[in-house]
């Protein structure tokens, strides 16, 4: 695996005008190919650096990446677009690949994406999102409790209700 210690600087990018999180410090994993992790330092379930990965800041992946999440940050794209691969159980690629359908600037709640999924547990559901390995590409931050309000994300309520407003979106659950 290479991987690749990034900083985006959040303050730069969109002038202060929604602006609550000076920086966002990420660990970016591919093996070699595709894009596998994309991390928030510190979040709940941050994997461990192993001693066979291979640091490597000029990888074409992760170069391309972060321009693209300068763009996103910036407001100027809506879709990460790039080359990865989902690596989890059957059931968290699943409820990953369900939550790829939600487009740009929409929410949905838990017991939505269950339903789609035909899950009976949006707790299920809830622990399969939190473990998602690419962050901001799987758009983990647009679920939100069925009673409209912020919950669960790795990275931290701060940030996710970052990213909505980035998004231009306030509370309509569908």
């Amino acid at each position: 695996m290479n991987y690749c210690l990034q900083k985006i600087e959040i303050n730069k990018l969109i002038n202060n005008k929604i602006n609550t999180i000076e920086d966002i410090n990420l660990l970016l994993v591919s093996n070699k190919r595709k894009l596998v992790g994309i991390y928030v330092l510190n979040q709940k379930h941050f994997p461990k650096i192993e001693e066979n990965w291979v640091q490597n800041r000029n990888s074409q992946i992760f170069l391309k990446l972060k321009d693209k999440l300068n763009k996103y940050f910036e407001g100027k794209l809506n879709k990460l677009e790039i080359n990865y691969e989902l690596i989890g159980t059957d059931f968290q690629v699943k409820v990953w690949k369900e939550l790829l359908k939600i487009p740009y600037g929409k929410i949905v709640s838990y017991e939505f994406i269950a339903n789609k999924i035909n899950c009976k547990s949006s707790r299920a559901v809830a622990n399969a999102i939190s473990k998602n390995p690419l962050i901001f590409l799987v758009p983990c931050h647009r679920v939100i409790g069925k009673n409209g309000k912020l919950t669960g994300y790795a990275a931290g309520l701060d940030l996710k209700e970052y990213i909505l407003k980035i998004e231009n979106f306030y509370k309509t659950i569908t």
